[in-house]
């Protein structure tokens, strides 16, 4: 099961009114568009870096512990890594 978004950001890294001083928008015309582009940018961020900008609650399940069974391997054998290693896709 991949990871599941339990909560999302709260704000977003660039504000509504930062956007528009930087674009030069002085009208309320295209506040909607302007806001849909901040949050398409973030997650393209997030995607391309595999990390969260802002902070989020993921959530993660796994079936069994990834990597080879431990079932067979002698007493006083190290755990190891990368083999028995859970990957997180996300990071902040």
């Amino acid at each position: 099961m991949p990871l599941q978004l339990i909560s999302g950001p709260v704000v977003e890294p660039v504000s509504l009114p930062e956007a528009k001083a930087h674009l030069r928008v002085d009208i309320p015309d295209d506040d909607a568009l302007i806001t849909a582009l901040i949050v398409a940018a973030r997650m393209h961020a997030e995607t391309v870096t595999r990390r969260a900008l802002i902070a989020q609650s993921w959530k993660l399940v796994l079936d069994s512990f990834p990597g080879p069974t431990l079932i067979g391997i002698p007493w006083g054998k190290p755990f190891t890594l990368p083999g028995h290693a859970i990957i997180l896709e996300k990071s902040q």
